[in-house]
């Protein structure tokens, strides 16, 4: 049987809202409302504003359970729905803009988040809100902020046109510990300052195939994810990486990067073909069996677990080669030719295409 709802439908007549006296306040925006029951509700009703300086919805006593309100376009400060016991819905379906913060959290009950026209928010925070099934933003172009965390029952997060803030800000981006969650599409996302998508149990696609740069740090803990496509990325301050079962993963256009820390169980060929610089690389990926970085010429630190490395293109790599297993000479002189710190195997015998695997070296003496 459907659950009975009671409807607060705010249904406003008028698209710019008439301030009482001078025509130089006509355009104002409606003062701020914070609204904590139902009460509050019907008198914001009455006001029919189409801009608010700021609208906070919850409290103990709120117990609507859907709250609609068609006629609001901007809000000036902050949208907050916060800790509303009965709340199942909430729809605000020409809001094009928050001019700060957009604030979701503890509604146990809100199955239904609509925003479909919002354009511009400076931050959205969106968490603990268990009975929350999908994150949908389809016109959210601009933000400097996005936080989703706690939502136990979220399975999708779709923010399609989501680039950055502006050419000079960059987004900060955290999706933590939404136990459901199996998608996040974030296709058109540019730049991010810190990029941190963890704790999300069974995701499975994590689409951000326009990301071209991350200044500081990308976190990356994607237990579920066999594929992996960051086509655009050209720079990352570090990126930590661990995904037990990733099979394919695409970093074509990375160029500089200061640290990479890649775990991975199932991983077995890495293909940097970009990559020039490279500080501090630990590559913990046993299964590996091919690694290739025709590009790179300097790093501090190079670490690769070898147990099943076949081959290793480093053709223009100088130095800071002395972590590296040593090596077959016949293999060194064609992967690793100019890598003057090697630790060479000397008198093996390779095959015309040199595997690490099955090169023949003399028994170690002693």
């Amino acid at each position: 049987m459907k659950r009975p709802q009671r409807l607060l439908a705010l249904a406003f007549l008028s698209s710019t809202y008439l301030a009482c006296g001078d025509d130089d306040d006509s355009h104002k925006p409606h003062p701020g409302v914070t609204v904590v029951d139902s009460a509050g509700l019907k008198q914001l009703a009455d006001s029919t504003p189409t801009s608010l300086e700021y609208l906070a919805i919850g409290g103990p006593d709120f117990t609507v359970t859907e709250v609609v309100l068609p006629g609001v376009v901007t809000i000036e400060g902050n949208l907050e729905i916060i800790a509303s016991p009965a709340l199942t819905r909430v729809s605000l379906p020409n809001l094009q803009r928050i001019g700060s913060r957009l604030f979701i959290t503890h509604n146990d009950l809100l199955e239904e988040l609509e925003l479909p026209e919002l354009r511009e928010a400076d931050q959205v925070f969106v968490s603990q809100n268990d009975a929350l099934g999908s994150l949908q933003l389809p016109n959210l172009t601009t933000a400097a902020w996005l936080s989703v965390e706690d939502n136990a029952g979220l399975q999708a997060i779709l923010a399609e046109q989501l680039t950055t803030t502006t050419e000079d800000n960059a987004l900060t981006l955290s999706v933590e510990d939404n136990w459901s969650l199996q998608d996040v599409s974030l296709p058109s996302v540019t730049k991010t300052d810190l990029l941190s998508v963890k704790g999300n149990h069974p995701l499975i696609e994590l689409d951000l195939t326009s990301l071209v740069s991350v200044d500081s740090l990308a976190w990356l803990e994607l237990e579920a994810v066999r594929s992996l496509a960051l086509p655009a990325l050209e720079r990352c301050a570090e990126l930590t990486l661990s995904a037990p079962g990733l099979r394919d993963l695409d970093l074509t256009a990375l160029r500089v990067i200061n640290t990479l820390w890649l775990e991975s169980s199932s991983l077995q060929t890495l293909n940097l073909p970009s990559l020039e610089e490279g500080p501090f690389l630990h590559i913990h990926v046993p299964g590996l069996r091919q690694f290739a970085a025709p590009q790179l010429t300097t790093v501090d630190t190079l670490t690769i677990r070898w147990d099943w490395l076949e081959y290793v293109d480093l053709p223009v790599l100088t130095e800071s080669c002395t972590e590296l297993p040593p090596i077959p000479d016949c293999a060194a002189e064609v992967m690793l030719p100019n890598c003057t710190d090697l630790q060479v195997i000397e008198g093996c015998t390779c095959s015309a295409e040199p595997n690490l695997q099955l090169a023949e070296c003399p028994a170690p003496q002693g």
